[in-house]
């Protein structure tokens, strides 16, 4: 990680300080992609299934789609040691806490133009 990128991530995005204050210099980068299930893709998998009698030869003789889609970017969020080890902590928090920070980002980038 350069210099630019370590400083734009000093923080912790959960306890909102600096991810060395936590006494070690280790730091974790999660990167959270959230999907939702086509169900269409999987009724049309199932039905090719049913028809040829096996789900092995549908996956091959299908057009191979995708079952499930991605909802939105893949989102980065910096979590110090302290956090990590705490269990209070839930995908869905980090998911909405690395979502702001994004739209904080774009929206500074956008005033610099």
């Amino acid at each position: 990680m350069k210099e630019e990128e370590l400083r734009e991530n000093i923080n912790c995005g959960l306890c909102n300080q600096p991810f060395a204050a936590a006494g070690l210099p280790i730091f974790h980068r999660v990167t959270i992609e959230t999907y939702c299930l086509d169900v269409n893709a999987i009724k049309r998998q199932d039905g090719l299934a049913a028809i040829v009698g096996s789900s092995v030869i549908a996956s091959v003789m299908g057009p191979n789609e995708d079952l499930a889609k991605e909802l939105h970017e893949p989102l980065k969020i910096t979590v110090c040691s302290t956090c990590s080890i705490e269990e209070r902590h839930c995908i869905a928090q980090l998911s909405e806490i690395a979502n702001r920070e994004t739209e904080e980002e774009a929206n500074e980038s956008t005033k610099r133009r």
